[in-house]
């Protein structure tokens, strides 16, 4: 069954004279799966689930509990991130592999359409762009504003600790949290950013991580 739980709790508040509770459905779904997102209409959830030992992109109607494999491929990588088009349309994810590689996909199914080359972790940003990610020529893992208009691609201000996992456009599309620390400051401390896209400068938030927190976040990822 697939991990996708809502929500299965049950509370009784001191001053509660009635017990609440709170009930969730388990939907189907493969053996293994993770990184539910649901689309934006609320009509469908994609998500990865490993089959025959790969991660591939699937589709779930969670009115139905019904569920597809949107990608077959075994040859061109792994799928280990992906993002909703802002319609729910479309669903972008990446390949990683020899060459880590951005593609698009109708969400009703259909052949995936490559759009980039040496890009990974796609965020679709509400005007269309994207955020993606990119090894720098210092090997180091850097954050990119792509176009897909004009297949413009922009280095910023990023440099994510923890590959995919470590960031988020902002719903808003003004910006991009992530942990890690800014591209003009290499040997700063890994901290929490919020990067603004209008002006490229990212600028920390939130507390200080003492060592023992900052371990366990590195062994978790």
């Amino acid at each position: 069954m697939i991990a996708v739980v809502l929500a299965v709790l049950l509370f009784r508040p001191s001053t509660a004279k009635h017990e609440q509770l709170w009930t969730g459905t388990v939907l189907g779904g493969p053996t293994i799966a993770y990184a539910p997102d649901p689309s934006p209409d609320g009509s469908k959830v994609a998500f990865q689930a490993v089959v025959n030992g790969q991660s591939q992109l699937a589709l779930m109607d969670p009115k139905s509990g019904d569920w597809t494999l949107l990608t077959h491929d075994r040859d061109a990588g792994s799928v280990m991130h992906l993002s909703w088009s802002k319609d729910s349309t479309r669903i972008f994810f990446d390949r990683i592999g020899a060459v880590n590689r951005v593609f698009s996909i109708p969400a009703v199914g259909g052949e995936p359409r490559l759009i980039l080359e040496n890009a990974s972790g796609p965020e679709v940003l509400p005007n269309g762009d994207m955020i993606i990610g990119r090894v720098n020529a210092n090997r180091a893992f850097q954050l990119h504003l792509f176009k897909p208009n004009t297949m413009e691609v922009k280095p910023l201000s990023a440099l994510p600790n923890f590959f995919i996992s470590s960031y988020s456009a902002l719903p808003s599309g003004s910006g991009v949290a992530f942990f890690g620390k800014p591209a003009d400051s290499p040997n700063a401390a890994n901290h929490l950013y919020i990067l603004d896209l209008a002006t490229n400068q990212a600028r920390p938030f939130g507390p200080e991580l003492d060592p023992a927190t900052m371990q366990l976040i590195l062994e978790w990822t």
